[in-house]
């Protein structure tokens, strides 16, 4: 099914701020999506991108007719533009793509052996999978992400333009061939080339706090994460370089706005102390509360055998590795793994070790294959557990982690952490 070229166009312009124009054809019974920077005198270059067979994704870049100013800029770019175009290139290797970038006919093979003379290049970038992990593909997004990476490697060796004063920009400076790219105005905050860079070097974990879109929010959370530019973007001079390594940081929304919260914004380093301090005082309160409860993650079915028999037999892997911890245990909860129901009860006698020879057929035994088990007597007629606890801040299922118990506090437990 084809993409609309409306929305490609959308995306593009959203993510350069700069107008583009997209146009579509069927080639052999597929659809071939092509964009290039609009431009009247066709002097930039073209960049195809399409779904081959189902299986690969294509890319195909080469200048325009009269591109010949570009050809030169690009023969001409700093040893900083070179080196990162580079980088762009092992990114995009990393993402398991194939690339052929020659230049008048020959191999580009690194930054010292950039050729003086450019007449001509050409790109063909293929991959498969289509996605990283094998997930069923969505058109658009799979056309949108390799049409931004093709625009990002070009313009790695150029500038990147603003369109908020596009028109008047057109106007003031003439727009004809060999003199529009000079009219392109870096914008820092805007540069997707520094952004795909930082990503790919520092991932899409927050770096303050590890929060994650993806864990939290599946698969409409993946791949996503803000870019925080440690030096105010309006500190930065015409002339700056931007150093990804140092001076870009991927955070969440929410420790962006807390960064942000004074002028000039709290370093990092500074927001995981605020973090840390905040977590403690919030803590210090329960520091003499006994570890009480534990967690027991099961399947929904026995999840209600579980509750109905309230006797549970909990199969422990190594029996000296809870010592006395299990006499200290008073409350129980329950939840299975699509943490669809979740339960809270207390214990009407002190649990203790067995051997499973030794347990009584009215037990439910979780772990059946364990040699020691405690023993837990349940009030399943009191549940204490709320809907508004949330159990994914208490303990992210783990199917990997078969003796996935865990002591803590009541006080804790009713406090999720952050």
């Amino acid at each position: 099914m084809s993409i609309s070229c409306k929305s490609l166009k959308e995306y593009i312009e959203n993510t350069f701020s700069m107008p583009f124009v997209v146009n579509s054809i069927m080639t052999d019974g597929e659809s071939h999506y092509s964009c290039h920077p609009d431009n009247e005198g066709e002097i930039f270059f073209d960049s195809t991108v399409y779904i081959h067979n189902n299986v690969r994704v294509v890319v195909e870049i080469v200048p325009q007719r009269h591109g010949g100013e570009m050809l030169f800029e690009m023969s001409k770019a700093s040893l900083e533009q070179r080196k990162r175009f580079f980088d762009y290139l092992h990114l995009l290797k990393r993402k398991n793509a194939k690339i052929q970038f020659l230049v008048n006919g020959s191999n580009l093979n690194g930054i010292e052996k950039w050729p003086d003379n450019w007449k001509n290049f050409s790109c063909r970038i293929t991959k498969v999978p289509l996605t990283d992990d094998n997930d069923d593909f969505d058109e658009f997004l799979v056309i949108s992400e390799w049409m931004k990476h093709s625009i990002c490697l070009i313009f790695s060796t150029l500038t990147i333009t603003d369109v908020e004063d596009y028109q008047s920009m057109v106007r003031e400076t003439g727009f004809f061939e060999g003199t529009a790219y000079q009219i392109l105005a870096n914008r820092y905050e805007r540069n997707p080339i520094n952004r795909e860079l930082c990503i790919a070097k520092k991932g899409y974990k927050c770096n303050i706090c590890n929060f994650d879109f993806n864990e939290k929010y599946g698969s409409i959370g993946k791949q996503f994460i803000e870019v925080h530019h440690i030096v105010p973007v309006s500190q930065l001079g015409a002339d700056y370089k931007i150093n990804v390594d140092k001076d870009l940081i991927p955070v969440c929304a929410n420790c962006h706005s807390m960064l942000h919260k004074k002028n000039p914004p709290y370093l990092p380093i500074e927001l995981k102390e605020i973090i840390l301090s905040a977590r403690g005082k919030r803590k210090c309160k329960s520091t003499f509360v006994k570890k009480n409860i534990l967690m027991v993650i099961t399947y929904s079915a026995q999840l209600e055998k579980t509750i109905a028999t309230g006797k549970i037999a909990i199969g422990i892997k190594n029996a000296l590795q809870f010592n006395s911890k299990y006499e200290e245990i008073e409350y129980v909860l329950l939840h299975n793994w699509q943490n669809e129901n979740a339960h809270i009860y207390k214990l009407i006698s002190k649990p203790y070790l067995v051997k499973k020879n030794d347990i009584e057929q009215t037990y439910f035994l979780k772990f059946k294959d364990s040699d020691f088990f405690i023993l837990l007597d349940i009030d399943n007629i009191a549940d204490l557990y709320k809907d508004q606890y949330d159990i994914m801040h208490l303990q992210p299922s783990n199917r990997k982690q078969r003796y996935d118990l865990m002591l803590t506090s009541f006080e804790e437990l009713m406090e999720p952490d952050i």
